[in-house]
């Protein structure tokens, strides 16, 4: 199972960090409000924003053990 760190290299996803991520979508929605819009925001969190690797292994091991 890849972590997180070598799933990005191997992907083509942003070169940014999480935190800069985060602050290009603050930017977005700052910006739509302010054209008087609302704003949408739909985030995947499952390992795009958050390793959740030793979940899924965990959640993996129990079917297993079944």
């Amino acid at each position: 199972m890849f972590i997180r760190e070598e799933w990005i290299k191997n992907t083509e996803f942003f070169p940014e960090t999480p935190s800069q991520v985060l602050s290009k979508v603050v930017e977005g929605v700052k910006n739509t409000l302010a054209a008087n819009k609302l704003p949408v925001v739909i985030f995947d969190l499952d390992s795009t924003l958050f390793d959740v690797s030793k979940r899924s292994y965990e959640i993996l091991r129990m079917a297993d053990s079944r």
